[in-house]
């Protein structure tokens, strides 16, 4: 393993959990594999495009955060559920490398453990208790970080967290995220990760059933899911603005995510000669680029918004009104150049 360690007792990473994966948990787990030499990247491992709306017609706002949310895929909010979730199992099956969960049902035990893997494991994180984080001392919430390090001299752990990057933070605070999740969910959890042989190569991936699964999503019957949804939230989101204040949509940063994530996938099947970028090549490329500009444009409404938090100025908000536009045009941009591949494909 790379243990590369710096004065003071951490491990140096070269890169940070990347924004260009749908979730914490994704982009903290590929992290600490590509450090670990464990894979190259997970990029094979991830094919999923839905939109669902929570509490759609919630015009409530706690502190910083409306009730109103954006969602994807994955909820993420669930270590138990991540763990079932396809996307794990291709982790394994196509870039080698096995995932297991470790639950810990005390805050001492959590520290213990964390010793006992020489202070370098991944663990779930309360950013309530992260300072500099939108949800410090304001709202609980779930993140998947890489523990780096121990510097007994202070008592603080290195922390690798997605959105913050490195921090650092006092063992008080791992205990207290502990005590919440224990109370909250029964257990605090860490994660292992064991490189294994895979047994699916990049040309024998079968793409038809994910985007079956994707189509029939955007096509589905309910107001609060796919194409419905997107339209929905065009709808809904100045009416929000008319409360006039700066606020955070709960994870609306999945959505770039999830877009960049789709790009990458496409780009290794195409650049790996999967049989059906070969035949399609054009095909690949269009929706590559597509994937990219649509994530580009939710990174930029996601960063609207924390400008808006951080500045307090609920004016800047409005720049998202002509974004919403662009975003819902470029969704269903996605989808047409989806439905046209899987029409290639018979």
């Amino acid at each position: 393993m790379n243990q590369s360690v710096q004065a003071g007792g951490f491990i140096h990473y070269a890169a940070m959990p990347s924004t260009e994966n749908i979730n914490c948990f994704m982009a903290t787990l590929e992290c600490y594999a590509q450090h670990n030499q464990l894979a190259d990247n997970f990029s094979l491992s991830h094919f999923e495009h839905e939109f669902y709306l929570k509490n759609s017609e919630s015009d409530v706002f706690t502190s910083t955060h409306s009730h109103f949310g954006i969602d994807t895929a994955w909820e993420c909010s669930d270590s138990l559920e991540m763990m079932t979730d396809r996307v794990v199992n291709r982790i394994r099956e196509r870039c080698g490398v096995a995932v297991s969960l470790e639950m810990v049902f005390d805050p001492a035990g959590l520290i213990q453990r964390l010793h006992d893997n020489r202070d370098h494991a991944i663990c779930i994180f309360d950013p309530y208790y992260l300072p500099g984080s939108v949800n410090f001392g304001l709202r609980h919430s779930l993140s998947v970080c890489i523990v780096n390090g121990y510097a007994e001299h202070t008592g603080k752990f290195g922390l690798l967290e997605r959105k913050q990057g490195q921090s650092y933070v006092e063992e008080t605070e791992l205990k207290k995220s502990a005590d919440y999740f224990i109370r909250s969910k029964g257990s605090c959890h860490l994660f292992h990760l064991t490189k294994v042989p895979p047994v699916v190569a990049l040309t024998e991936i079968d793409i038809k059933a994910d985007l079956e699964r994707i189509l029939s999503h955007f096509h589905s019957s309910g107001g609060d899911a796919g194409l419905a949804a997107l339209d929905k939230f065009q709808q809904r989101y100045p009416e929000l603005l008319n409360y006039d204040r700066a606020f955070i949509i709960p994870w609306a940063e999945r959505c770039f995510g999830e877009r960049y994530a789709n790009a990458r996938f496409l780009q290794s099947l195409l650049d790996g000669g999967h049989p059906a970028a070969k035949a399609q090549p054009s095909c690949f490329v269009d929706l590559i680029e597509m994937y990219k500009k649509t994530g580009d444009l939710w990174r930029s409404f996601e960063v609207f918004h924390l400008y808006s938090v951080n500045q307090g100025k609920p004016a800047i908000l409005q720049r998202n009104l002509t974004l919403i536009e662009d975003i819902v045009e470029n969704e269903r941009g996605c989808v047409r150049r989806l439905e046209t591949l899987r029409e290639s494909l018979y």
